[in-house]
């Protein structure tokens, strides 16, 4: 079945980008909890017993979006990391090598 083909690739996928997202430091319990939901969808059309969704195909469907939405949220989630962290080393950098100097050029002055 090529939607169940889809599923599985949106559903690996998402898995894949939550855990690399967690891997970075990144909360990412929201994202875990999406991921659940949509897995609950994928259940739920799968049993046949349509509670959250009208049928079948809409169960899926909104179960794979969900899953390419989490995909790219995680990918907006990492580069707000890696900025956030990218901002401290400068932050760092812009403090220290002024005292640094500073440091330096008395130890000079005092020799």
């Amino acid at each position: 079945n090529v939607g169940s083909y889809y599923v599985l690739a949106s559903t690996n996928q998402a898995q894949k980008s939550i855990k690399g997202t967690e891997a970075s430091g990144a909360d990412v319990s929201a994202l875990v909890e999406r991921f659940n939901k949509a897995i609950d969808l994928q259940e739920e059309a799968e049993r046949g017993v349509y509670e959250s969704c009208p049928s079948y195909n809409e169960c899926i469907v909104q179960s794979n979006t969900m899953m390419l939405s989490i995909v790219e949220d995680s990918s907006l989630l990492g580069n707000q990391l890696t900025a956030k962290f990218e901002q401290i080393n400068a932050m760092t950098f812009t403090v220290y090598v002024p005292i640094g100097s500073f440091a330096l050029s008395v130890a000079i002055v005092l020799t």
